[in-house]
């Protein structure tokens, strides 16, 4: 056997390997075993430079660029899958496995408020640009919406969405749901439909000031264009950059393998998976400009400045990484 096919069959194994860890099972087994020290959500909290990370753990603490410390804030007992950040009052909001979703004080680290996810946890949460409402889909696909106003009251979705999975907000504060085969734009200000777009099941991830969506569909990312209401780039990661512990290239395995996140910037799209790469793309043409290395485990979450001039993303093994793109 020669030495890249054994390098195929290491690389296949790791990925069994890294699979089984990131399967969240639905249930209360607790994942803290991976490892306790695992990055699982990473938030700006200011323009850039200082950040908040959360573990499986259950620590929520600060980082900031050039700076190898931790600064805890808070200590919860129980698990951490997401987080979502208020500017406007200083809140951190966790997403958890056992204690729906916990609202804290960022600067005491207090438990403020707890709202309730009756169907068990959910995996990711976020604000709408304003900050007036918070939303996500837990795990058994019941659709969340807290009017932050109203002391985060529940706002009341049509029947019609039952069966429509919560995926965005944009810049304008409409809701984006999905269904098996479209994409609708709901107003939850007059109740309707606003438009309603060709999409075929996948996941939506983000959207940029023009309503076009990047979508993941395992190890593809599909860049979808609101106005042509079509698809008109898709992209993967051609290899897995595989190194020796010294850091250098050992070899470029020709396997392209599941991606986590995918983000906007002005004018490119950058995408993580669990090859612990970043790659940079034309937003444009779809060409790869940059690959972009150094975690050491599955990047589990990247998140974009405001001002779209940094990336920060971190991984399954504590590590976080900013990224300068301007």
């Amino acid at each position: 056997m020669n030495k890249v096919s054994t390098l195929i069959i290491l690389s296949c194994l790791i990925l069994i390997c890294m699979s089984c860890h990131q399967n969240k099972k639905e249930n209360n087994k607790k994942l803290t075993a991976i490892n306790p020290l695992a990055y699982t959500s990473v938030i700006y909290t200011s323009h850039k430079d200082t950040v908040l990370v959360s573990t499986y753990s259950g620590r929520i603490a600060r980082r900031i660029q050039n700076d190898d410390s931790e600064y805890v804030i808070a200590t919860i007992n129980d698990e951490i899958y997401a987080m979502a950040y208020s500017n406007k009052r200083n809140e951190i909001i966790v997403a958890t496995l056992n204690s729906g979703i916990l609202i804290l004080n960022n600067g005491n680290g207090k438990i403020i408020r707890k709202l309730s996810v009756e169907n068990g946890w959910t995996n990711w949460i976020e604000f709408t640009k304003d900050e007036n409402y918070l939303f996500t889909t837990d795990v058994k696909g019941m659709n969340h919406i807290w009017d932050v106003t109203n002391h985060y009251s529940r706002i009341q979705l049509p029947d019609s969405f039952l069966d429509r999975k919560l995926s965005l907000s944009d810049e304008s504060g409409k809701f984006y749901f999905s269904s098996q085969d479209k994409t609708f734009i709901y107003n939850h200000q007059t109740e309707g439909v606003e438009d309603t777009l060709t999409i075929n099941g996948h996941r939506a991830v983000d959207v940029d000031n023009q309503g076009n969506l990047l979508l993941l569909n395992h190890n593809e990312c599909i860049l979808f264009d609101k106005n042509k209401d079509s698809v008109v780039i898709k992209v993967s990661h051609p290899n897995w950059i595989y190194f020796k512990p010294n850091g250098e290239v050992l070899a470029e395995i020709p396997l392209s393998m599941k991606l986590t996140k995918a983000k906007f910037s002005k004018d490119k799209v950058y995408t993580a998976g669990i090859d612990r790469s970043i790659r940079v793309w034309d937003k444009k043409t779809g060409l790869l400009l940059e690959n972009w290395t150094g975690h050491k485990a599955t990047i589990s979450d990247m998140q974009i400045s405001k001002n779209k001039n940094q990336l920060v993303s971190v991984d399954l093994k504590g590590i976080i990484k900013f990224w300068d793109l301007e």
